[in-house]
């Protein structure tokens, strides 16, 4: 009671929001950015795409068509997170054929067969830094 007193007749608090003068400027550096990216797109993506969306389509779609609704579903799941990417990609053909891919090799199939989402969310967070960060810096890897 006393310290909301305080703050409500002086303005004041006890405690500086930000005592030492501290900018959070990690996020203006080249890793950073790729890590906000991964942490944005990679984690959230995953979780919202693969870790609800996809096993809702599933549960739904075994249930009404039986077998074929699940291959349905492992397909609409990627198809629906290239779409998402269409947004980024626009109409680029290319990214948005490795977007599928991508979504659907590393992404459904394991939470497929694994149940699980740590190693879609590993994998998601992985490429999504490598690609901003290899952006940002210029750097190429040729194979």
């Amino acid at each position: 009671v006393f310290i909301g007193i305080w703050i409500s007749s002086t303005g004041q608090a006890f405690v500086k929001a930000n005592p030492f003068g501290v900018t959070f400027q990690i996020m203006e550096t080249k890793v950073g950015k790729a890590l906000l990216s991964a942490l944005v797109g990679g984690v959230i993506e995953t979780l919202f795409f693969f870790g609800l969306l996809y096993p809702s389509l599933h549960a739904f779609l075994e249930a009404k068509l039986g077998f074929p609704g699940t291959i349905l579903a492992m397909f609409l799941g990627a198809l629906i997170f290239t779409l998402y990417h269409n947004i980024v990609y626009e109409t680029v053909e290319t990214a948005l054929y490795t977007v599928f891919f991508f979504g659907f090799v590393f992404n459904v199939l394991p939470v497929f067969f694994l149940r699980s989402l740590v190693i879609p969310t590993m994998l998601h967070f992985c490429n999504n830094f490598l690609i901003v960060y290899l952006n940002i810096t210029k750097m190429m890897i040729l194979f």
